[in-house]
């Protein structure tokens, strides 16, 4: 049996640890418990499609992820976990004149996307006019026009990392709680140091999010803190998902959880969110973005905020795949806004690297941790 070390127990390494368990592996997975991990403090947005443009191989894999979710839902729901998966739609708002051209743009890239891979991307994609929004949506604010994809999903990502734990478990994974250190030998990894001691392993997983660059080098990733609050608002359960050209959103959950956010604070210091407490300037930035959304959210009830670190890798990328230099190491972290669409197909997919399976799907080379 090969035995494999994953550390990292948010969304990717839950993730991870599942397929591997499922695959044979013994699997351990070692995790601090530290607050500020990226997955709880996630809106829970599943976009398949990039707000930047990106190459066919890594537009792929992006609508391949968010598909997965899929797959992972009917698991779930067949072992009574709730995870608050569902399509919701999203309507892009342009809020600006200049918004309007940008909005246009990202039309055609939908449009090309559904010519190549079809309608499972992202739904066929549809330009509204404000008076159309209005029509269709009344508490949504002013604007200059929207772009709808109805095929985006949404999720509660604390949710699916915690059933995902469970299947792990269910499937033979055993969990540490400790602070974890890599031991290498002779150019290979041979296992993971806790304070309880040594753990061996055939292999070993960073996904260890915005902390896999204290674990090793070659994992060079930022944190970038990201703040958001959950409100209550009754009457909005019917909106799509709501995001705007300069990054802001809101979305909605049953029992009339609104979701709003969120904050891209790159340079962050992890001491700043030892506690998990947000900075007023973060809240104040994310209530009026978010009123400027809904107006009427001005009326809601504060349920509270959340607050984590996003792992940014310099040029924008996830690290997935095996390490350089190192037998038997593997990554999967730096995927930055995008971990709740991402996480846990890389975790799937890296798994089955690690497995040997033949049929694991390619990883696009732009995501190679050599490059």
């Amino acid at each position: 049996m090969k035995e494999v070390v994953v550390i990292g127990a948010g969304i990717v390494g839950a993730s991870a640890a599942h397929r591997l368990a499922v695959g044979g592996a013994g699997v351990t997975v070692v995790d601090d418990h530290r607050p500020g991990g990226a997955t709880a403090a996630g809106a829970g947005i599943i976009a398949a499609v990039s707000s930047k443009p990106s190459d066919l191989e890594t537009a792929r894999f992006r609508i391949d992820a968010a598909r997965h979710y899929l797959e992972l839902d009917l698991l779930c729901s067949a072992r009574g976990l709730e995870v608050s998966y569902g399509r919701a739609g999203q309507l892009t708002l342009a809020l600006t004149d200049d918004d309007v051209a940008q909005l246009h743009a990202e039309y055609e890239r939908s449009i090309e996307l559904v010519d190549r891979f079809g309608t499972r991307a992202v739904g066929q994609p549809e330009l509204l006019t404000s008076q159309q929004i209005r029509d269709r949506y009344p508490a949504i604010g002013a604007n200059h026009g929207g772009l709808m994809r109805p095929e985006i999903a949404r999720v509660d990502g604390a949710a699916m990392r915690d059933a995902l734990r469970q299947l792990a478990e269910t499937a033979g994974a055993k969990r540490v709680v400790g602070t974890a250190e890599l031991v290498t030998e002779g150019g290979a990894v041979i296992g993971v140091r806790t304070q309880h001691g040594l753990i061996e392993a055939d292999a070993v997983l960073v996904a260890a999010g915005a902390w896999a660059g204290a674990l090793t080098a070659r994992a060079p990733v930022l944190p970038h803190r990201g703040q958001l609050l959950h409100l209550r608002m009754p009457g909005l359960s019917d909106l799509p998902i709501l995001d705007t050209c300069a990054g802001h959103y809101l979305l909605t959950f049953p029992g009339d959880v609104v979701v709003i956010g969120a904050t891209r604070e790159a340079g962050a210091d992890f001491d700043t969110v030892t506690d998990g407490q947000p900075t007023a300037g973060g809240m104040a930035q994310v209530l009026a973005e978010g009123m400027s959304l809904v107006p009427s959210l001005r009326d809601a009830q504060w349920i509270g905020p959340r607050v984590g670190f996003r792992p940014a890798s310099p040029d924008g990328r996830p690290f997935l795949g095996r390490a350089p230099d190192v037998d038997g190491l593997y990554l999967a972290t730096g995927m930055g806004p995008s971990g709740l669409t991402l996480g846990p197909y890389c975790g799937s997919v890296i798994a089955r690297h690690i497995l040997g399976d033949p049929s694991a799907p390619e990883i696009p080379a732009s995501f190679d941790p050599a490059r």
